[in-house]
């Protein structure tokens, strides 16, 4: 019976040391993952007595299916997630689009055209083709092309024809009359390759109004003059049709000048009579805070009535009367007339004002007038009534 007790005491011992290694958590390390078991433990049968006659103490039997049965079973381990990461194929790279053959008609199909004024005052056309690259080009050359663009011959013909312009001018654009309509074939014909037939595209269009250029005039004695000094603005017509000048806004001002001995006028002349059409009295004008002895106003408008015929010019003279300078040595009395705003009888003709400003000045030097001074106010022409300039 000891060697009984003895015997289910060890069994008893080793199922509580396997129920404690149960019972404790497991940690799981990403490093060395574990494997988790399952114990089956069979102790529904217990071992019997074998009777004997003497009472003695006898070794127990134990019949076979008698001892705890122990069945250990794995758990199947989750793939880790950053396995499965790894796992996952890489995406394909995305195959190269094929590049677009850039043929005459596929550059003749992304052309556009646009108007450019000549210096000279008509029109000359632009192309402008983009293919990938914007690039522009014009009737003046006979081939087009050049890196990735394939080199093409290039032919017109418009209706009606345009203006060629003279063997010397170094713009051979041809020249497009303002308001004309035309109708122009453009042709590429490839130079190169397996397909070289011409591709053909008509562009039909009107072209717009010329330009009203208003500049200063080429020569004009810019020394400012006791009494009275002249100027005047040039209006040169670029348009087919006449535009009338309506009236001038006029920014006038001046330094260094004194009223005391009478008014300081401006005036706006007829050019073909003469005429006074304007007449304007600047002896109260506003001060100009900016400098002493300095004034300025702004806005002046001056009512004109000037025809300018097509493809002609015109100046609108403007005087100044009664200027007398201060005498105060090493001033420089000054004049400055700046044209802000033109108005016309065309609404449709666009104004370009280019450098539209007067301005005469002087310096006042007390020395005695010498024709043949080599330096100073006296020898550049500078000086105030030199010579009774």
């Amino acid at each position: 019976m000891a060697i009984w007790s003895a015997f289910m005491a060890g069994i008893l011992a080793l199922v509580s040391s396997l129920g404690g290694l149960l019972s404790r958590p497991t940690v799981m390390q990403s490093a060395a993952p574990q494997e988790a078991y399952i114990l089956h433990l069979s102790l529904d049968t217990l071992p019997r007595e074998s009777p004997t006659s003497s009472g003695a103490t006898t070794i127990p039997i134990i019949e076979p299916g008698l001892l705890p049965e122990i069945v250990i079973s794995h758990f199947k381990k989750s793939p880790s997630p950053l396995a499965a990461t790894a796992l996952k194929a890489a995406p394909p790279a995305p195959s190269p689009k094929p590049q677009t053959s850039l043929s005459a008609a596929s550059l003749l199909a992304a052309t556009t055209l646009s108007f450019h004024e000549r210096l000279d005052g008509p029109f000359g056309i632009t192309f402008t083709t983009n293919a990938g690259t914007p690039f522009t080009w014009d009737l003046s050359t006979s081939t087009i092309g050049g890196g990735s663009i394939p080199p093409l011959s290039l032919a017109y013909s418009c209706t009606p024809a345009p203006i060629a312009p003279e063997v010397s001018d170094p713009n051979q654009n041809p020249i497009f009359t303002a308001h004309q309509s035309y109708d122009c074939a453009v042709s590429l014909t490839p130079t190169s390759g397996t397909d070289l037939r011409p591709q053909s595209k008509h562009f039909s269009f009107t072209v717009p109004s010329g330009k009203l250029i208003v500049t200063p005039p080429q020569s004009m004695n810019t020394v400012l003059k006791n009494n009275r000094n002249d100027g005047g603005f040039v209006f040169t017509n670029n348009d087919t049709e006449p535009i009338t000048i309506t009236s001038l806004t006029l920014n006038v001002s001046y330094a260094d000048l004194t009223t005391v001995y009478g008014p300081l006028v401006m005036r706006t002349l007829d050019p073909e009579t003469g005429a006074i059409t304007g007449e304007y009295d600047l002896t109260s004008i506003p001060a100009d805070p900016s400098r002493p002895y300095a004034f300025a106003k702004n806005g002046i408008v001056a009512p004109v009535n000037v025809t300018i015929p097509p493809g002609g010019s015109r100046i609108i003279p403007i005087q100044l009367v009664g200027v007398d300078a201060m005498s105060m040595e090493h001033t420089t009395p000054t004049f400055s007339i700046s044209l802000a705003a033109v108005a016309t009888n065309r609404t449709d003709a666009a104004i370009t004002l280019t450098n539209a400003a007067l301005q005469w000045s002087c310096v006042v030097t007390f020395q005695a007038y010498d024709p043949n001074a080599t330096s100073g106010p006296l020898a550049t022409g500078q000086a105030c009534n030199a010579g009774g300039n």
